[in-house]
């Protein structure tokens, strides 16, 4: 699935969604409880919402208990980074505190714990220490995101029987930012190209990406993660195959004489691509020594394990939720970053649903009628976009004169994709044949 540069590098000062400045904490929120031993209500200017004392104690205990469980801190010492596509410009020295005999034994031991072959080499001592030379507060954002995400990440990949290590795979292609987007298109936490998401069953259209959305993005990498592997049967060879496509990986195997071997094939394979896997190496490692090199990631306002999901009855918008239940617009884009417009769809026949707090989902539901009603009246003064997906595919008759480089560019796909997507064996096509494109968005 080639997708062009991962975007690690592109975020080094952007992630500020976890900065706890920039959410506002509860107790500055512009409402406030009263009545409490009826039920707790929340005065704000266009509602009065109802909560029920008894179900927001099981919430408050429930969450209570996950964090106190030892999930938190087991999360806390496990995991993640990314690299330039060229090490020649890095030195080993570039980072003195690690001398190298304890960087050896140090993936020594993740490597007795890993199905991934994890072996000191002059290519990972330099991206360590890359890693180690970023700015302290940007990886200790990136840290916290890690707190959010790997939970679901590993959950998906428990549930399929793979390497729960893979969920560093996302750092280096998304610097855990499911709505960043590559030069080539490629879109969110693990960069999916508009037809290979397709492919995957990830819908786009003019209000939601599923390429952004956490959870079916993850499911969808996870199903290909698992064909890659199936196909080479080697993590390190699927990592490749992940990030170039397995086209220039079979490419690479053949330039070399049949090789199979990644660390003796990378010279053959695309210059980003032979740092790839060291890149997924030192994530590793800087993720598990992450204590060992003063790093301190701060609790963020959200965890995964503490949101649920309410399936949608109408369309709505996030400001009118952040008006209903006083959580910030900041937190409900964050957790459900699929939403391109910040609101969310109600089409029939498909399910589209709002993540919360598991502390706000109660709430959400008690007034869930009042919500509507209040959210329904404001949407017919205004006018919203109508829900259109993004074509799924084109089919495209070649016209005199046509060749795959010209009509590649055209809708900004690659030749090797044409050729997978039609079945061709070669470059080789005549005019009034149709082909199947599937456009990038």
């Amino acid at each position: 699935m080639h997708r062009g540069v991962p975007v690690f590098f592109m975020l080094l000062f952007s992630i500020t969604l976890f900065s706890q400045n920039d959410i506002p904490n509860r107790e500055n929120r512009a409402h406030k409880y009263i009545n409490p031993t009826l039920g707790t209500y929340k005065s704000l200017s266009k509602f009065e919402l109802k909560e029920f004392a008894s179900a927001k104690e099981i919430d408050s205990l429930w969450i209570g208990e996950l964090v106190q469980s030892g999930l938190y801190p087991q999360m806390m010492r496990k995991n993640i980074l990314e690299v330039p596509y060229d090490t020649d410009g890095i030195s080993v020295a570039d980072y003195e505190h690690l001398p190298k005999e304890k960087l050896q034994k140090r993936l020594e031991r993740l490597n007795q714990e890993s199905p991934f072959n994890i072996g000191y080499n002059e290519d990972v001592d330099k991206i360590v220490r890359y890693y180690l030379r970023q700015d302290k507060e940007w990886v200790e954002r990136l840290l916290s995101l890690s707190l959010y995400y790997f939970p679901m990440f590993e959950e998906e990949l428990a549930r399929r029987g793979l390497p729960l290590d893979l969920k560093y795979l996302a750092v280096i292609e998304s610097g855990l930012n499911p709505r960043i987007k590559s030069r080539a298109g490629a879109t969110g936490l693990w960069q999916f190209m508009y037809a290979s998401g397709k492919m995957q069953g990830l819908t786009v259209s003019n209000y939601i990406d599923e390429r952004m959305d956490p959870k079916k993005s993850t499911a969808a990498a996870v199903d290909y993660l698992d064909k890659l592997y199936r196909m080479f049967g080697d993590w390190d060879m699927a990592l490749a195959a992940y990030n170039s496509g397995p086209g220039n990986v079979s490419k690479a195997i053949r330039r070399s004489g049949g090789e199979t071997n990644y660390w003796k094939l990378k010279n053959y394979l695309p210059r980003e691509t032979a740092n790839y896997v060291p890149s997924f190496i030192a994530a590793m490692y800087l993720f598990h020594y992450a204590d060992d090199h003063g790093y301190e990631p701060y609790k963020p306002d959200a965890f995964y394990f503490a949101t649920d999901t309410v399936r949608v009855k109408q369309t709505l918008k996030f400001d009118q939720i952040s008006d209903a239940i006083g959580i910030p617009k900041e937190l409900l884009t964050f957790l459900n970053p699929a939403y391109k417009l910040d609101i969310i769809p109600y089409v029939k026949g498909k399910d589209y649903n709002l993540r919360l707090p598991v502390s706000e989902v109660g709430l959400f539901v008690a007034n869930e009628d009042m919500i509507y009603d209040v959210a329904k009246k404001e949407l017919e003064e205004e006018k919203i976009p109508t829900y259109s997906e993004q074509p799924d595919r084109i089919r495209y008759r070649v016209k005199s004169g046509d060749f795959l480089g010209r009509i590649a560019r055209q809708f900004g796909v690659s030749i090797t994709s044409i050729r997978q997507w039609n079945n061709l064996r070669n470059n080789t096509i005549r005019a009034g044949q149709f082909l199947t494109i599937y456009p990038r968005r």
